[in-house]
């Protein structure tokens, strides 16, 4: 079964290096074969904290600079 991930319309600025991070991060979920609903994403807060709605798989986001101890 080949897993597909939808990239959403981000609202980053014109070359954001967030493009590339989320590219990376679907193409790498997609060869692990992960389906969306088991994926979830601990980010902080700001413009990287949307990478999961992005891609369309879960999100927790924490404060700034706190991702790491909740997930």
């Amino acid at each position: 079964m080949k897993i597909e991930y939808k990239l959403y319309d981000p609202t980053w600025c014109p070359g954001c290096g967030n493009y590339m991070i989320r590219t990376a991060l679907k193409q790498a979920l997609e060869e692990l074969e992960l389906p969306p609903y088991k994926v979830v994403i601990s980010s902080g807060i700001g413009q990287a904290a949307k990478i999961p709605h992005y891609i369309g798989v879960n999100g927790f986001n924490g404060l700034h600079g706190r991702a790491i101890p909740p997930a």
